[in-house]
Protein backbone atom coordinates (compact mmCIF):
# COMPACT_ATOMS: atom_id res chain seq x y z
CA UNK A 1 0.00 0.00 0.00
CA UNK A 2 3.24 2.59 0.59
CA UNK A 3 4.55 1.80 -2.23
CA UNK A 4 1.28 2.47 -4.49
CA UNK A 5 0.36 5.40 -2.37
CA UNK A 6 4.27 6.87 -2.75
CA UNK A 7 3.83 6.09 -6.50
CA UNK A 8 1.04 7.54 -6.76
CA UNK A 9 3.17 11.21 -5.25
CA UNK A 10 6.08 10.27 -8.04
CA UNK A 11 3.67 10.20 -10.95
CA UNK A 12 1.77 13.03 -9.79
CA UNK A 13 4.38 15.43 -9.58
CA UNK A 14 6.10 14.25 -12.49
CA UNK A 15 6.07 16.84 -15.45
CA UNK A 16 8.16 15.88 -18.47
CA UNK A 17 7.74 16.05 -22.29
CA UNK A 18 8.39 11.92 -22.76
CA UNK A 19 5.68 11.07 -20.02
CA UNK A 20 3.23 13.07 -21.17
CA UNK A 21 3.83 12.00 -24.63
CA UNK A 22 3.51 8.33 -23.40
CA UNK A 23 -0.11 9.42 -21.70
CA UNK A 24 -1.27 11.15 -24.86
CA UNK A 25 -0.17 8.12 -27.11
CA UNK A 26 -2.67 5.98 -25.08
CA UNK A 27 -5.28 7.98 -26.52
CA UNK A 28 -5.41 5.77 -29.25
CA UNK A 29 -6.83 2.21 -28.06
CA UNK A 30 -4.49 -0.40 -30.06
CA UNK A 31 -1.62 1.85 -29.33
CA UNK A 32 -2.45 1.51 -25.42
CA UNK A 33 -2.82 -2.14 -26.15
CA UNK A 34 0.55 -2.68 -27.31
CA UNK A 35 2.25 -0.69 -24.77
CA UNK A 36 0.33 -2.90 -21.87
CA UNK A 37 1.70 -6.21 -24.17
CA UNK A 38 4.99 -4.79 -24.26
CA UNK A 39 5.93 -3.78 -20.96
CA UNK A 40 4.08 -6.66 -19.31
CA UNK A 41 6.61 -8.78 -21.69
CA UNK A 42 9.79 -6.64 -21.12
CA UNK A 43 9.36 -7.17 -17.10
CA UNK A 44 6.91 -10.15 -16.86
CA UNK A 45 5.09 -9.41 -14.48
CA UNK A 46 1.36 -8.64 -15.02
CA UNK A 47 0.62 -7.47 -11.80
CA UNK A 48 2.69 -4.74 -11.74
CA UNK A 49 1.84 -3.24 -14.91
CA UNK A 50 -2.04 -3.56 -13.69
CA UNK A 51 -0.60 -1.56 -10.16
CA UNK A 52 0.91 0.91 -12.05
CA UNK A 53 -2.28 1.67 -14.52
CA UNK A 54 -4.38 2.04 -11.05
CA UNK A 55 -1.58 4.32 -10.09
CA UNK A 56 -1.98 6.27 -13.53
CA UNK A 57 -5.45 6.67 -13.03
CA UNK A 58 -5.26 7.41 -9.24
CA UNK A 59 -2.66 10.53 -10.02
CA UNK A 60 -4.99 11.80 -12.90
CA UNK A 61 -1.84 11.17 -15.47
CA UNK A 62 -4.83 8.71 -17.16
CA UNK A 63 -8.53 8.42 -17.75
CA UNK A 64 -9.97 5.26 -17.10
CA UNK A 65 -10.96 4.95 -21.11
CA UNK A 66 -7.55 4.43 -21.78
CA UNK A 67 -6.72 2.65 -18.68
CA UNK A 68 -8.41 -0.43 -20.21
CA UNK A 69 -6.72 -1.32 -23.35
CA UNK A 70 -3.35 -1.32 -21.47
CA UNK A 71 -4.72 -3.66 -19.22
CA UNK A 72 -5.93 -5.98 -21.93
CA UNK A 73 -2.64 -5.24 -23.40
CA UNK A 74 -0.88 -7.08 -20.14
CA UNK A 75 -3.03 -10.16 -19.61
CA UNK A 76 -1.84 -10.88 -23.89
CA UNK A 77 1.74 -9.81 -22.53
CA UNK A 78 1.50 -12.16 -19.40
CA UNK A 79 0.39 -15.14 -21.81
CA UNK A 80 4.53 -15.06 -23.15
CA UNK A 81 5.35 -16.73 -19.39
CA UNK A 82 3.34 -19.59 -20.05
CA UNK A 83 4.39 -20.25 -23.58
CA UNK A 84 8.42 -19.43 -22.59
CA UNK A 85 7.97 -22.35 -19.56
CA UNK A 86 6.66 -25.02 -22.18
CA UNK A 87 10.12 -24.30 -23.77
CA UNK A 88 11.70 -25.51 -20.59
CA UNK A 89 10.23 -28.87 -22.02
CA UNK A 90 11.30 -28.88 -25.89
CA UNK A 91 13.86 -31.84 -25.46
CA UNK A 92 10.82 -34.10 -24.22
CA UNK A 93 8.70 -34.52 -27.64
CA UNK A 94 5.30 -35.54 -25.88
CA UNK A 95 5.69 -33.69 -22.84
CA UNK A 96 6.94 -30.53 -25.00
CA UNK A 97 3.59 -30.97 -26.73
CA UNK A 98 1.42 -30.90 -23.65
CA UNK A 99 2.83 -28.08 -21.82
CA UNK A 100 2.97 -25.89 -24.93
CA UNK A 101 -0.82 -27.00 -25.52
CA UNK A 102 -1.79 -25.43 -22.10
CA UNK A 103 0.44 -22.12 -22.61
CA UNK A 104 -1.29 -21.78 -26.00
CA UNK A 105 -4.36 -21.84 -24.36
CA UNK A 106 -3.70 -19.58 -22.29
CA UNK A 107 -3.01 -17.35 -25.05
CA UNK A 108 -6.37 -18.02 -27.03
CA UNK A 109 -8.37 -17.27 -23.60
CA UNK A 110 -6.63 -13.96 -23.38
CA UNK A 111 -6.95 -13.03 -26.99
CA UNK A 112 -10.30 -14.09 -27.63
CA UNK A 113 -11.39 -11.55 -24.81
CA UNK A 114 -9.66 -8.85 -26.28
CA UNK A 115 -11.04 -9.59 -29.40
CA UNK A 116 -14.44 -9.52 -28.13
CA UNK A 117 -14.58 -6.77 -25.38
CA UNK A 118 -11.99 -4.22 -27.10
CA UNK A 119 -14.65 -3.20 -29.36
CA UNK A 120 -17.24 -2.78 -27.41
CA UNK A 121 -15.24 -0.58 -24.91
CA UNK A 122 -14.10 1.69 -28.11
CA UNK A 123 -17.56 1.92 -29.55
CA UNK A 124 -19.51 1.50 -26.35
CA UNK A 125 -17.73 2.35 -23.26
CA UNK A 126 -18.59 -1.09 -21.76
CA UNK A 127 -16.05 -1.83 -19.57
CA UNK A 128 -15.39 1.57 -18.25
CA UNK A 129 -18.83 2.59 -18.13
CA UNK A 130 -19.53 -0.55 -15.72
CA UNK A 131 -16.40 -0.55 -13.96
CA UNK A 132 -17.52 3.48 -12.91
CA UNK A 133 -21.15 2.07 -12.13
CA UNK A 134 -19.39 -0.19 -9.99
CA UNK A 135 -17.10 1.48 -7.92
CA UNK A 136 -20.15 3.73 -6.43
CA UNK A 137 -21.08 0.70 -4.30
CA UNK A 138 -18.16 0.79 -2.87
CA UNK A 139 -17.69 4.65 -2.09
CA UNK A 140 -19.45 7.36 0.18
CA UNK A 141 -20.84 9.49 -1.12
CA UNK A 142 -20.19 12.24 2.03
CA UNK A 143 -16.62 12.47 3.30
CA UNK A 144 -16.10 10.06 6.44
CA UNK A 145 -14.15 11.82 9.30
CA UNK A 146 -11.34 9.08 10.40
CA UNK A 147 -10.08 11.47 12.85
CA UNK A 148 -5.96 10.87 13.72
CA UNK A 149 -6.09 7.83 11.45
CA UNK A 150 -6.88 9.89 7.79
CA UNK A 151 -4.02 11.70 6.45
CA UNK A 152 -4.32 13.57 3.41
CA UNK A 153 -7.14 11.05 2.15
CA UNK A 154 -4.37 7.97 3.10
CA UNK A 155 -2.29 6.81 6.74
CA UNK A 156 0.96 6.84 4.84
CA UNK A 157 0.94 9.55 2.85
CA UNK A 158 3.20 11.79 5.49
CA UNK A 159 5.21 9.33 5.06
CA UNK A 160 5.45 9.61 1.19
CA UNK A 161 5.98 13.07 1.07
CA UNK A 162 8.72 13.16 3.33
CA UNK A 163 10.78 10.39 1.45
CA UNK A 164 9.31 12.24 -1.70
CA UNK A 165 10.83 15.37 -0.08
CA UNK A 166 14.57 13.32 0.70
CA UNK A 167 14.79 11.97 -2.90
CA UNK A 168 13.82 15.60 -4.42
CA UNK A 169 14.68 14.24 -7.86
CA UNK A 170 11.34 13.48 -9.54
CA UNK A 171 12.58 10.36 -12.13
CA UNK A 172 14.59 9.02 -9.03
CA UNK A 173 11.34 8.89 -6.73
CA UNK A 174 9.56 7.64 -9.43
CA UNK A 175 12.21 4.54 -10.10
CA UNK A 176 11.79 3.89 -6.19
CA UNK A 177 8.24 3.80 -6.27
CA UNK A 178 8.34 1.17 -9.30
CA UNK A 179 11.21 -1.14 -7.51
CA UNK A 180 9.36 -0.69 -3.95
CA UNK A 181 6.37 -1.97 -6.08
CA UNK A 182 8.02 -5.06 -7.95
CA UNK A 183 9.56 -5.86 -4.49
CA UNK A 184 6.33 -5.98 -2.47
CA UNK A 185 4.60 -8.01 -5.14
CA UNK A 186 7.27 -10.33 -5.47
CA UNK A 187 7.46 -10.80 -1.82
CA UNK A 188 3.69 -11.34 -1.47
CA UNK A 189 3.82 -13.69 -4.12
CA UNK A 190 6.55 -15.85 -2.14
CA UNK A 191 4.74 -16.00 0.64
CA UNK A 192 1.75 -17.07 -0.61
CA UNK A 193 3.35 -20.07 -2.75
CA UNK A 194 5.23 -20.73 0.18
CA UNK A 195 2.14 -21.16 2.31
CA UNK A 196 -0.31 -23.02 -0.31
CA UNK A 197 2.29 -24.97 -2.47
CA UNK A 198 5.05 -26.13 0.62
CA UNK A 199 4.34 -27.85 3.00
CA UNK A 200 3.21 -25.53 5.35
CA UNK A 201 -0.24 -26.16 3.31
CA UNK A 202 -1.21 -28.83 5.45
CA UNK A 203 -1.54 -26.20 8.30
CA UNK A 204 -3.54 -23.89 5.72
CA UNK A 205 -5.48 -26.79 4.71
CA UNK A 206 -7.19 -28.21 8.20
CA UNK A 207 -8.47 -24.78 8.45
CA UNK A 208 -10.05 -24.41 4.74
CA UNK A 209 -11.29 -28.03 5.00
CA UNK A 210 -13.36 -26.58 9.19
CA UNK A 211 -16.08 -24.62 6.51
CA UNK A 212 -17.26 -27.02 3.93
CA UNK A 213 -16.75 -29.74 6.98
CA UNK A 214 -19.19 -27.78 8.87
CA UNK A 215 -21.53 -26.84 6.13
CA UNK A 216 -22.36 -29.98 4.48
CA UNK A 217 -23.93 -31.70 7.35
CA UNK A 218 -26.53 -28.44 7.71
CA UNK A 219 -27.49 -28.65 4.30
CA UNK A 220 -28.34 -32.35 4.12
CA UNK A 221 -30.36 -31.99 6.93
CA UNK A 222 -32.48 -29.50 6.06
CA UNK A 223 -33.33 -31.88 3.06
CA UNK A 224 -34.99 -34.98 3.25
CA UNK A 225 -33.18 -38.23 2.30
CA UNK A 226 -33.89 -40.07 -0.87
CA UNK A 227 -35.99 -42.84 0.21
CA UNK A 228 -35.91 -45.72 -3.31
CA UNK A 229 -39.37 -47.12 -1.52
CA UNK A 230 -41.01 -43.89 -2.97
Amino acid sequence: MFSIDFLTISLTELNNEAANALFTATSNPFVGLFIGILTTALIQSSSTISAMVVVLVASGNLSLAQAVPVIMGANIGTTLTSTLVAFGYILKKKTFRKALSAGVLHDIFNISTVIILLPLEVYFGILSHLSAWLTHWFIWDEPVDLGEIGLNGFFLRSLSYELYSYLSWPLLALATGILLMIGSIKILSSLAYKSLITPNFKKVRKHILIFPSALLPMVFSSRPLYNPAQ
